[in-house]
């Protein structure tokens, strides 16, 4: 091939994924904006004290932030089958837009449960064939290292703890959340597992936390949308 045709086909390449990136960002900041414009409602805890049990339908959609690059990420109980439950994560950066899905034996109590629950993991990012993995069938070392490596990304749907501390009011776009607990979490955001502190609130589903930073505040995670009917993709 001639080195002209080879210049036009990486030019043609780079342009591609050059709009590619400019939409992912347009899409993010067009979601990003609609949530902030939101006028944030009262939220009261439901009746009894206690954090919600999973429920299919239920979901949680945060704004994060690592290094000053924004992002969207969308936790949610997608479906109960004879095998388990079903887990989605949608994932949407300026640079990202992946889909990823596990299916657990059943809802994890504990931290150290979420590598051994996991049965079978389906990830697909932008433009690609969705990758399947089957921790079951396939019990090869490098499976077995690719289960435990994807176990952080599982760690949004434990139960946040409430730690000893006053509780206050936070706000933010999925509403005014009074008598939000302190707690502390380890997530992964944008690639990355942190250690978090922040507010958890019994009104949220699924992991029941509200806002949450890193202590040098170089990542924050901050609810902006929950819901029971499984609406609100990102993608």
């Amino acid at each position: 091939m001639r080195r002209g045709a080879l210049i036009l086909l990486a030019g043609t390449w780079l342009a591609g994924c050059a709009s590619g990136h400019a939409a992912l960002r347009d899409r993010t900041n067009a979601l990003l904006t609609d949530y902030r414009a939101r006028v944030p409602a009262p939220v009261t805890a439901p009746e009894g004290g206690a954090p919600r049990t999973w429920e299919v339908g239920q979901y949680v959609v945060y704004a994060v932030n690592r290094d000053g690059r924004p992002g969207l990420v969308r936790y949610a109980i997608e479906a109960r089958t004879a095998e388990g439950v079903w887990l989605g994560i949608q994932e949407l950066s300026y640079d990202t837009q992946t889909l990823r899905r596990v299916l657990l034996e059943r809802e994890p109590k504990q931290a150290g449960e979420l590598v051994t629950l996991a049965r079978r993991a389906i990830v697909q990012a932008e433009g690609t064939a969705a990758r399947v993995y089957d921790f079951e069938v396939d019990s090869s070392p490098v499976v077995a290292k690719m289960r435990e490596a994807m176990s952080p990304l599982w760690a949004a749907f434990l139960q946040a703890p409430s730690l000893p501390g006053e509780a206050t009011t936070v706000s933010t776009a999925a509403g005014r959340f009074e008598g939000a607990a302190p707690t502390a979490v380890r997530l992964e955001v944008l690639g990355v597992v942190s250690d978090f502190t922040g507010r958890r609130h019994d009104a949220v589903p699924i992991s029941g936390l509200v806002r949450a930073a890193t202590p040098d505040e170089t990542a924050s995670i901050e609810l902006v949308e929950f819901g029971d009917d499984a609406a609100s993709p990102l993608f």
